[in-house]
């Protein structure tokens, strides 16, 4: 929602905003990190395209957003807890959000666990209290394609080499 008593433009690169008045520009804009206007966070994130089966990287994962364009099925295995937490310096407690975007894939993703990296509780009981629904059964770690092929998955840890990721939509 638009606030009425500023009128803002971010068209460049903008060393300092004036919180008075207007900001505008006629340059073009980059904005990598976190932009915070009135009150609402957006965030933009690195894309990582991942199109065949493979290990994510630490870096994938912690870039935030993942693609994949490929018309076959692919497995991403998640990196090994010991991996992520050396990578970001982990300790119990630590979170993060990892978005899979199938969206331009023509088959499904499926998302693996590894060492210290494991699917949640909550997403196994919703998958095994699910299995014998019609027409569809809930399936935590697989991501279809198409216009609903998102995923968007939080990461837990429990400690610096341990974590759990859950599937939030």
């Amino acid at each position: 929602m638009a606030n009425p008593n500023y009128d803002v433009t971010l068209e460049g690169i903008i060393p300092m905003i004036n919180t008075a008045g207007a900001v505008n520009t006629n340059k073009p804009v980059n904005i990598t990190g976190t932009l915070t206007t009135y009150g609402a966070k957006v965030t933009v994130l690195p894309v990582s395209a991942v199109n065949s089966t493979a290990t994510l990287t630490a870096a994938q994962v912690v870039g935030g957003y993942i693609t994949t364009t490929s018309a076959a099925a692919v497995t991403m295995t998640m990196p090994t807890g010991t991996a992520l937490g050396a990578y970001l310096g982990a300790t119990q407690g630590t979170t993060l959000t990892v978005t899979i975007d199938n969206t331009a894939g023509a088959n499904g993703v499926t998302m693996a666990v590894n060492t210290n990296a494991v699917q949640s509780d909550w997403d196994n009981q919703i998958t095994a209290a699910t299995a014998s629904v019609t027409p569809a059964t809930v399936t935590p770690l697989t991501i279809t394609s198409g216009t609903s092929g998102i995923g968007i998955y939080r990461i837990t840890f429990s400690s610096s080499t341990a974590y759990v990721f859950s599937r939030e939509s």
